[in-house]
């Protein structure tokens, strides 16, 4: 019988091989999404951005977004994202699974049709200059490019790693906050600036909220400010 390690390393390893299996709405990991879904999260033709807003209206209207009541179609997408929190089986293409309903509930829809997710290496992380992150957006400001945004399967799912699930969801939303403001801010869209902080701070709160106390992450400062 293999050592408490040795399973831990197996069950790494076997996390990281998944992360790069295509995902597909029947397979896997079981959460409702459609092949149009996944589709355009891996590839996406041209996108013509709408009139841009200031870093700071782009937070005031995030903000408010939380503190209204959630909509029947927000709702909806909680309860699947809720759902998906207590799944004891459950493998990487959950959190691209849930990528749609993540920006219904939290960030309003403004980030379907415009940004692509995948996982990569960490290799790749370091050969476009990133290093060992957990996650990076690659943003685009101009031109008809989506934001694209990476999830390093090897640093979430760290071996000997407890909290890759956790940390798995923390990295996707503070991922998806730098897509929100590249999108709707163009290139004076935050950088871990105050307005993106605060943003992050209001998920925080909502996902909070929403799944009853529940942390998304155990080292908050980290997740405001050093992902990426």
């Amino acid at each position: 019988m293999p050592s408490r390690r040795g399973r831990i390393r197996e069950d790494f390893l076997d996390l990281v091989e998944q992360c790069f299996d295509e995902p597909h709405p029947d397979e896997g990991t079981d959460y409702p999404c459609t092949k149009g879904q996944l589709r355009e999260l891996r590839s996406i033709g041209p996108v013509h951005y709408v009139a841009r807003i200031s870093p700071r209206k782009a937070c005031s209207e995030l903000l408010r977004f939380h503190e209204r009541p959630a909509s029947r179609r927000e709702n909806a997408a909680l309860s699947r994202i809720g759902t998906a929190l207590r799944l004891l089986d459950w493998g990487p293409d959950l959190i691209i699974k849930a990528f749609h309903d993540l920006d219904t509930a939290f960030f309003g829809g403004n980030l379907a049709g415009y940004t692509m997710v995948r996982w990569q290496s960490d290799a790749e992380f370091h050969q476009v200059g990133v290093g060992s992150s957990y996650g990076v957006t690659f943003t685009c400001f101009n031109g008809t490019e989506p934001q694209k945004i990476f999830l390093n399967a090897e640093v979430i799912f760290g071996e000997g790693s407890v909290g890759h699930f956790k940390q798995m969801w923390g990295t996707m939303l503070h991922e998806m906050v730098h897509a929100f403001y590249a999108i709707l801010c163009g290139n004076v869209g935050e950088n871990h600036g105050p307005f993106f902080r605060e943003a992050m701070l209001s998920v925080d709160r909502y996902w909070r909220e929403c799944f009853r106390g529940r942390k998304l992450v155990n080292r908050e400062e980290e997740w405001m400010t050093g992902f990426d």
